[in-house]
């Protein structure tokens, strides 16, 4: 966090972060948030595999389907909060309302940008496949089965050339930015951070919007600290521009996501809670 002496306790200046502090905290929250999600989606599986197979080196992927994406999303949002209430004190201390806001709008773009990072190292020579859970894959394949356990009696057909209609103009660009920018895992984690906080347009009350500022800025020093201390890069400026310009596409991304669902809402396959 910041580090102040007693005698500047109360000044509004941070004193400069030494290191990459945050981003070493919010690596060890991700991993523990990650195998959270391995753990509880798979021993939420119709068939679930054998307790020793569930572990981060030897895990089974299962193909999406409408049910497991579900449980998957509920799962991904529960361990959002707590991730949430781990990394950053401040997080406990929010209305309930706030911290719903917060980590909803996080998730909405969260979830793209792991699941193409992840497919990246995961499916590096198949670039038509993704994840729509941590052990759930998707590819076009995929679809023609997606809504088999789906219970609600809507237009499945028009569902599934929706789904690959958005599917054939959405994931291969999607992986392919993600590959030609190449994250290393400390600005995967640092722009995780910058997503949680981001919290323009959001009705949320000022205390989430100061303490938003407040870590961004502390993200983008230890983002700096890193390339300099760590990487010994003399000229980083437009690395740093590389990382944040690609955030920005997540804006649109969420949006584009939002309509989505909205669709398959109004054709009666996704009800209000999916």
């Amino acid at each position: 966090g910041l580090r102040m002496s007693p005698a500047d306790s109360s000044a509004s200046v941070p004193r400069p972060i030494h290191g990459t502090p945050l981003i070493s905290k919010l690596s060890e929250k991700y991993r523990v948030m990650c195998e959270t999600r391995l753990t509880s989606e798979l021993s939420s599986c119709v068939d679930p595999p054998h307790p020793l197979r569930v572990n981060e080196r030897d895990y089974p992927l299962y193909p999406a389907s409408y049910d497991s994406v579900n449980r998957a999303n509920r799962i991904f949002l529960t361990t959002l909060l707590q991730f949430g209430a781990a990394s950053f004190p401040e997080f406990i201390t929010f209305k309930e309302r706030d911290k719903w806001t917060l980590v909803t709008n996080f998730f909405s773009r969260f979830r793209t940008f792991e699941s193409a990072y992840r497919a990246d190292k995961m499916f590096p020579d198949e670039m038509e496949k993704g994840f729509q859970g941590y052990t759930l894959y998707f590819s076009e394949k995929v679809v023609d089965r997606f809504f088999d356990d789906c219970p609600n009696i809507g237009d499945k057909d028009e569902a599934k050339r929706v789904m690959i209609g958005r599917f054939k103009s959405n994931l291969g660009p999607h992986r392919e930015s993600i590959r030609r920018i190449g994250h290393r895992h400390e600005e995967f984690l640092a722009s995780l951070a910058l997503m949680f906080w981001s919290t323009e347009g959001l009705c949320v009350s000022d205390e989430v919007t100061r303490t938003s500022e407040l870590y961004k800025e502390i993200i983008l020093r230890e983002l700096h600290n890193y390339y300099r201390e760590e990487l010994h890069l003399q000229d980083y400026a437009t690395r740093l521009g590389e990382v944040l310009m690609f955030l920005q596409t997540y804006e649109q991304r969420a949006g584009d996501m939002d309509k989505h669902l909205e669709l398959l809402r109004l054709l009666n396959v996704f009800s209000e809670d999916t």
